[in-house]
């Protein structure tokens, strides 16, 4: 992306970057058990290389819980911006172009949430809506349609560079997965 261009990817922790379920190491106020999405770190790695500024917009209950976790899976380094409170997703992410400087239109977002994507995209936010964790898929899915709705000045190439590391991944993984589950 061209240096004078600054571009956001947000999302939301539960459901998007982890979950609660039966498995796992790490427990959160209630017991339950909580687990990073596997392509998670891929996914950040890959936004942080493509010089994507990073946030977290969550509705969050108990934003002290939320950060510890992100602490705790060793992810905060990777979001500049953090806004976890009670509210509206509108109100997220008027917060996060106020604090950022970037342009709606230059913000991509994932959520879980028919409603949230519906109210953040009437801000001009390209969005895409997550089913059960955020996957390499899905980051390709939402750079491709970012790319599609606001081309950058000589972004072609390089979204498309993004897209051919993604599916490399992607294959590498189904690869590994693959061998993991034939021993």
């Amino acid at each position: 992306m061209p240096d004078d261009v600054r571009r956001l990817a947000s999302m939301k922790c539960q459901r998007e970057i982890w979950c609660f379920c039966s498995k796992g190491q790490v427990f959160d106020s209630e017991g339950r058990h909580v687990v990073c999405f596997p392509d998670v770190i891929d996914i950040l790695e890959l936004l942080q290389m493509e010089g994507y500024v990073m946030a977290i917009a969550s509705r969050y209950s108990w934003p002290e819980e939320e950060l510890a976790l992100l602490e705790l899976f060793q992810l905060e380094d990777y979001f500049s911006y953090v806004e976890v409170y009670i509210g509206d997703k509108a109100e997220h992410f008027r917060n996060l172009r106020r604090k950022s400087g970037i342009h709606y239109e230059d913000m991509l977002f994932f959520d879980d949430s028919y409603v949230n994507i519906r109210m953040v995209s009437e801000l001009g936010v390209v969005c895409v809506y997550v089913r059960q964790g955020m996957t390499l898929d899905l980051l390709r899915e939402g750079l491709e349609k970012f790319a599609r709705l606001y081309p950058l000045p000589s972004s072609k190439e390089k979204t498309t560079n993004a897209v051919i590391r993604i599916q490399h991944i992607l294959k590498s993984y189904k690869v590994y997965t693959t061998y993991t589950k034939l021993k």
